[in-house]
């Protein structure tokens, strides 16, 4: 009986993947779909159509599952380590492709370049992010990294890991971004305070900070173009001047 349950579970999976696969617009498929399919890879010998639904219940929505913290997510019965690790890669996936998909590809030659770069690379989901791109002396993209998520106070606590990182690749200048996912881009006081530190910080390493871009799902605002970066400060701007033109 057990080896007829199992293989009603694997024709079941076939013929989900193949329907998956089959798809042209990727978008059209039900949420629950797409999870079912993703725990199927990870959760043997089991239907996890209820699990799917039970975790949309949960969660609100396909973005929610993905964007939960792992240690939510452990909680959730019928959940074990590796099914928990297999979603919180596959909520990864879209920044990884991105990013490879124009690594060393890209220049940040002004604010609009930086602007048209985060908006194709930056996913503004559930949790807000926050993330630095950097660049090389011709404005070339060495590579864009998700720092953080969840709350931007919090976000904001560890400047000494913040350069540390930033000083661990050969980088000459930085644009910083972080999403609002509430929808309004305005940044706060602390975002105001913490950029012009982190500002102070990089000048004294001889690194420019071009522009701290906040993005919203269908809204921005940038530092820079509110007067709130001077690019033409530091030992290094001059350097920059004919790389990173204005707008």
């Amino acid at each position: 009986m057990k080896d007829s349950k199992d293989n009603i579970h694997s024709g079941h999976r076939k013929r989900l993947r193949a329907q998956v696969l089959a798809t042209k617009d990727f978008s059209s498929l039900p949420p629950h779909v797409v999870l079912e399919t993703m725990l199927s890879f990870s959760i043997a010998r089991k239907d996890v159509n209820p699990l799917a639904h039970e975790l949309l219940n949960m969660f609100g929505s396909l973005d929610g599952v993905l964007d939960a913290p792992r240690e939510r997510l452990l909680q959730v019965k019928g959940l074990g380590e590796v099914a928990v690790d297999h979603i919180k890669f596959c909520a990864m996936m879209p920044d990884i492709i991105k990013a490879n998909k124009t690594k060393n590809k890209y220049y940040i030659r002004n604010s609009r370049d930086a602007l048209l770069y985060l908006q194709k690379q930056v996913a503004v989901t559930a949790t807000e992010k926050f993330y630095f791109a950097a660049m090389d002396n011709n404005g070339k993209v060495l590579m864009l990294k998700c720092l953080n998520q969840g709350s931007i106070d919090k976000i904001f606590l560890d400047l000494r890991d913040l350069i540390s990182q930033i000083t661990a690749i050969p980088t000459a200048s930085i644009v910083f971004c972080h999403t609002h996912p509430h929808g309004n881009p305005t940044p706060s006081r602390s975002d105001i305070e913490f950029t012009k530190k982190l500002e102070n910080v990089l000048t004294s390493i001889d690194i420019l900070l071009c522009d701290h871009i906040i993005l919203s799902t269908d809204s921005y605002f940038s530092f820079y173009e509110q007067g709130l970066v001077r690019r033409d400060s530091g030992p290094m701007a001059s350097k920059f001047k004919s790389v990173l033109a204005e707008i």
